[in-house]
C-alpha cells in the first residue's frame, strides 16, 4: 500500500470501443497502510460478463434442434437421485453477484417455463453505488447466473448483489460486499478481466477472498470465454501484442476461487436419438436420455470470434499446495485453470434463459421479424410471431450451475455454514483413481487454441488440450454429482443449518418515519428455534462502502425472531443486512432486505410545481424568462424530467 495507486479513466468511441489511459498518481501515506484494506472505485473499469450468444435440453417442436433446460442438467450430471432423496439445496443461500438491476418477473418466467418452484431472489444493492439501475447487457448476465444457480439448487436462498448506477463500481464491488458482509456461504461470479489488465491496474480481490474461505465462504468463477487468449479485445490499456498472448481470467485464477471452464457435445451427438428424445410438432421440456459425451468446448471461428474455453498456467500465482495428486497437472510451478469444467458452447447445444435485456434477443432477418419478448408462451416468444427462444452459453451458465452443485453438496454432507474453498476437497477425491473414475467425466478431446485467424488471434495459433487426468482446458472434468457427493467428506459440526429473512412493514417508507423490520431466523428444515444475537449491518456500516454506515445488534426472542425500528432521515436506497451469530447448535445465516426511502408512493404526490408568470408570451425575436418551481414533499428526492410540446415543432426554426 505504500507504493502509488492509480486512477484509471475510460473512453468509448463510437464503436462503442473501450480505451483506458493513466492518470494522476495517488500515494497512501505509510502510516495508513496498517489501516486501508484496499482502495477502490477510483474508476469506472467494469470486469467482462462471460456468456455468448447462440449464433443460430430441451428439444424444439418447430425446428427439432436441442437446447438445454434444468431437467437436462439435472439428468446429464445425474442429479437427479439428490432431488429423490431430498437433496435441493434447502438451508444454504447461494450469492450471485452483478453489475445490474433486473426485473424479478424474468425469474419467474423462467421458473415456470422450466416446471420449477417461482422464488424470487433476495436483491441487495450495494450501499453507495447509486440508484437501482438497468444496464443492457449486464441484466442478460445477472438474469442467467440468478436463474441457473436457482434451478440446480432450487431449495437455497439466492441472493443477488448488484451494484448501481454509478460507473464507479462494478461487480467486484459486488463480490466485495458480498465477502464483508458474509451474504451467501457460496458466491458465484460470472465475470472477469484477464490477468494482464488486473495487472497493470494494481488490482487484486486476495485478501477478501481469503476472508472467505476463513468464513466459509466458497467462490465460483467463470474461466473465461475466449480461450486461450483472454486478454482478446481487452483494450484496457492493453498492446495488440498482449492481447493476442495466452492468458487466462482472473478471478478465475485465484488460489481460493474455483475456477470453472466449458465443454460442448461434438456435433455428431448434438442431435443424435441416442442421446436426445425426438420432438413431434410440440416442444420436449426434459429431452437428454443421459450423460452426453463432452469435449472441450471451441467454437472459435474467423466469421464469429472467440468462444471457448478459457484455461492455462497463472501469470500471477504459483502452484497451490492443494492442486497436485492427479495425472496431468503441469510441473509447471504454477496456478492453472480451470478447476472442473460444465457444458458452455452456446450452439452445442446452447442454455435456454429468459431476459428483458434486448441486447440478448434475436435481431430482424430476412427470414422473419425481430424478437419482441423473452419467454412469454413457456421459453417462447409467441409476441413476434417467430415464436424466439432466447439462448446463449458460455462459462458464464457453468459457475452458477456448479455453485448450486456446492450447495447441494453442503447440504448433504452437513456443511451448514458453508465448507470454504472446495479446492482441496476436488482435488483430494480426484486424487482417489477409484473416485475418479466414478465421480468424474474425464475429458480428452478438444483443445482451446486461438484458431479464429489473424484478426482475432494475430499471430497466436496455440492453447492448450485435453489429455487423460487434468488438463488446462476442462481441469478435472465435469462430474458426476450424485457419485461426488457420496464421496464428499462429511462436515465434523454438528450444527444445523438456519435461514435469516427479513420482513418490513413497508419497502417504500417516507423518510423519518419508523419501518418495523421483523427478523426471522428458523431451522432449514426442521422445528427447533435458534437463539442468540444478530448483529445488523445498515448501509454497509463496519465496512469501506459507507462512511456513515452503523452496526448495531436485536437479540432474538422465544420464538426465533426480532424486530428492529428502521428509520432513514435521507431519501434514497438503503441496505440492511443482518448476521445471525449462531448458538450451541445452530449455525450462522445472513439475511437481508433493500428499503427505497423517500421513493414514489402510490395516490400521493411527490412534488409540486408552480410557473412565474403563469402564461408567458414571447414575441417573434425576442427572449422571455419562464421560472419554475418545485417543492418536494413526502420525502421525495431525485431527478424530475421536463418535456414540451409545441403545435409545430416544424414551424419553429430555431427551436431549442
Amino acid at each position: 500500500l505504500e507504493q502509488a495507486f492509480r486512477t484509471e479513466m475510460h473512453f468509448y468511441n463510437a464503436a462503442g470501443e473501450q480505451h483506458f489511459a493513466p492518470s494522476t498518481a495517488l500515494s497512501v501515506p505509510a502510516a495508513m497502510a496498517s489501516t486501508i484494506q484496499a482502495i477502490g472505485n477510483l474508476s469506472n473499469f467494469r470486469p467482462r460478463p462471460m456468456h455468448v450468444k447462440t449464433r443460430g435440453a430441451f428439444t424444439s417442436g418447430q425446428s427439432g434442434n436441442n437446447f438445454l433446460a434444468p431437467g437436462d442438467i439435472a439428468l446429464t450430471y445425474d442429479i437427479n437421485p439428490l432431488y429423490s432423496a431430498g437433496v435441493d439445496g434447502t438451508g444454504q443461500s447461494i450469492a450471485v453477484v452483478g453489475q445490474s438491476a433486473i426485473d424479478p418477473k424474468d425469474i419467474e418466467n423462467f421458473q415456470s417455463a422450466a416446471g420449477l418452484q417461482k422464488k424470487d431472489p433476495v436483491m441487495v444493492l450495494v450501499p453507495g453505488s447509486g440508484s437501482s439501475t438497468v444496464v443492457a447487457g449486464d441484466e442478460g448476465e445477472s438474469d442467467l447466473d440468478v436463474e441457473w444457480s436457482g434451478a440446480i439448487a432450487r431449495g437455497a436462498t439466492i441472493n443477488f448483489v448488484y451494484t448501481g448506477s454509478s460507473t464507479n463500481f462494478n461487480a467486484f464491488d459486488s463480490i466485495q460486499y458480498a465477502i464483508l458482509e458474509d451474504i451467501g456461504n457460496i458466491i458465484s461470479i460470472s465475470y472477469g478481466a484477464c490477468e494482464t489488465a488486473v495487472q497493470n491496474a494494481n488490482f487484486s480481490l486476495e485478501d477478501v477472498f481469503q476472508q472467505a474461505a476463513a468464513q466459509g465462504q466458497t467462490i465460483l468463477a467463470s474461466s473465461g470465454d475466449q480461450g486461450s487468449t483472454a486478454c482478446s479485445g481487452d483494450t484496457n490499456g492493453l498492446t495488440q501484442a498482449q492481447q493476442n498472448a495466452l492468458a487466462v481470467n482472473y478471478p478465475a485464477s485465484s488460489p481460493y476461487v474455483t475456477g470453472v471452464g466449458g465443454t460442448e457435445i461434438s456435433n455428431a451427438d448434438s442431435t443424435s436419438s441416442t442421446y436426445w428424445s425426438s420432438a413431434s410438432g410440440s416442444d420436449v421440456l426434459t429431452s437428454a436420455k443421459g450423460y452426453i459425451p463432452e469435449v472441450v468446448w471451441n467454437d472459435n471461428s474467423a466469421q464469429y470470434g472467440l468462444s471457448a474455453s478459457g484455461g492455462g498456467p497463472s501469470a500471477l500465482f504459483a502452484k497451490p499446495s492443494w492442486q497436485k495428486g492427479v495425472s496431468g497437472i503441469p510441473n509447471d510451478g504454477k496456478r492453472d485453470v480451470p478447476d472442473v469444467s460444465l457444458y458452455s458452447s452456446p450452439n452445442l447445444p446452447g442454455y435456454l434463459f429468459c431476459t428483458s435485456d434486448k441486447s440478448d434477443w434475436i435481431g430482424a432477418s430476412s427470414s422473419g421479424p425481430a424478437q419482441a419478448a423473452s419467454c412469454s408462451k413457456g421459453f417462447r416468444d409467441s409476441t413476434s410471431g417467430g415464436n424466439y427462444l432466447t439462448v446463449a452459453g458460455g462459462t458464464s451458465f457453468a459457475a452458477p450451475i456448479f455453485a448450486g452443485m456446492i450447495a447441494l453438496i453442503n447440504q448433504k454432507q452437513g456443511w451448514s455454514g458453508g465448507q470454504g474453498l472446495a479446492n482441496t476437497t476436488l482435488y483430494k477425491l480426484a486424487a482417489g483413481g477409484s473416485t475418479y473414475h466414478s465421480a468424474f467425466h474425464d475429458i480428452t478431446s478438444g483443445n482451446n487454441n486461438c484458431n479464429a485467424g489473424s484478426t482475432f488471434c494475430g499471430s497466436t495459433t496455440g492453447g492448450f488440450k485435453a489429455a487423460i487426468g487434468y488438463d488446462e482446458v476442462t481441469g478435472l472434468g465435469s462430474v458426476d454429482l450424485t457419485n461426488l457427493v457420496s464421496a464428499w467428506p462429511a462436515s465434523t459440526s454438528q450444527l444445523l443449518s438456519t435461514i435469516t429473512t427479513l420482513a418490513a412493514a413497508t419497502t417504500l417508507p417516507n423518510s423519518s418515519s419508523n419501518d418495523p423490520i421483523t427478523i426471522t431466523v428458523a431451522e432449514a428444515g426442521g422445528s427447533g428455534i435458534p437463539t442468540g444475537k444478530v448483529n445488523l449491518s445498515i448501509d454497509g456500516g463496519g465496512t469501506s462502502y459507507s462512511n456513515s454506515g452503523s452496526k448495531t445488534s436485536v437479540t432474538l426472542g422465544a420464538n426465533g425472531t426480532a424486530t428492529y425500528p428502521a428509520n432513514f432521515a435521507s431519501a434514497g436506497v438503503h441496505t440492511i443486512v443482518a448476521q445471525y451469530a449462531g448458538d450451541a447448535t445452530h449455525a450462522p445465516s445472513t439475511g437481508s432486505v433493500v428499503l427505497k426511502v423517500g421513493g414514489t408512493s402510490a395516490g400521493k404526490a411527490n412534488f409540486k410545481i408552480a410557473l412565474s408568470p403563469s402564461s408567458l408570451t414571447v414575441k417573434r425575436g425576442s427572449q422571455q424568462r419562464e421560472t419554475l418551481s418545485l417543492t418536494p414533499s413526502g420525502g421525495y428526492t431525485g431527478t424530475v424530467n421536463l418535456t414540451y410540446a409545441t403545435s409545430n415543432d416544424t414551424a419553429l426554426a430555431n427551436l431549442c
